[in-house]
């Protein structure tokens, strides 16, 4: 049985296909759609899905691996995440205790204390607000950037520190501001807390 999240791309892929207008710029830009809606709707994935979406329905050419990532940690679609997580054979990246873990993204900015992090997450480290850039090739460590900010050019930022966390880093951290106590980050009103695993 295909689960829905495939079942959705499998129709996109078919019938525009099959449009008299066909274009590959309309195929893309339609299936990139189509993933995003599975993904941000709770769509179920299954943990292989990735690899038979690239295979069958040409990936590479409509979607960016982490972008998809980011997108499922924002939405808090577990089953996106895992099957990313199989298809990029990484481990992911899960804060306990943060201050500060946030994801931002169209209308789901999350202030969490725990969860999955994903390029763009932002969190306090080493007492600097960061915000994740990439992972490592090896899918062993994150890298983190804090900003200088500039107030008379403030859309243009440069990078201030460079820090590559590893997962036993993350989870040390963790450890050490749940045992001081520090009380939980308050979330703004309007705002959403999602609390993946």
């Amino acid at each position: 049985m295909l689960s829905p999240a495939y079942e959705l791309l499998s129709l996109v892929w078919k019938h525009t296909g099959e449009s008299p207008i066909f274009s590959w710029e309309r195929l893309n830009g339609s299936m990139h759609d189509a993933l995003v809606l599975a993904v941000n709707s709770g769509m179920e994935f299954d943990i292989d899905d990735f690899g038979r979406i690239a295979h069958e329905f040409r990936m590479g050419y409509w979607a960016d691996y982490e972008a998809i990532y980011t997108q499922a940690v924002k939405s808090n679609n577990i089953s996106a995440c895992h099957a990313l997580e199989q298809h990029l054979k990484r481990k992911p990246f899960i804060a306990k205790f943060l201050t500060g873990l946030a994801t931002y993204g169209k209308g789901r900015n999350a202030y969490r204390q725990e969860g999955r992090i994903a390029v763009e997450s932002r969190f306090t480290w080493a007492g600097q607000k960061v915000t994740v850039t990439s992972f490592s090739k090896d899918g062993e460590s994150l890298i983190a950037c804090s900003y200088k900010v500039d107030p008379t050019q403030p859309y243009q930022r440069k990078i201030d520190k460079r820090y590559q966390i590893t997962r036993e880093e993350l989870r040390k951290a963790g450890k050490r501001v749940r045992k001081r106590g520090i009380e939980p980050v308050a979330i703004p009103d309007g705002d959403v807390d999602h609390k993946g695993k």
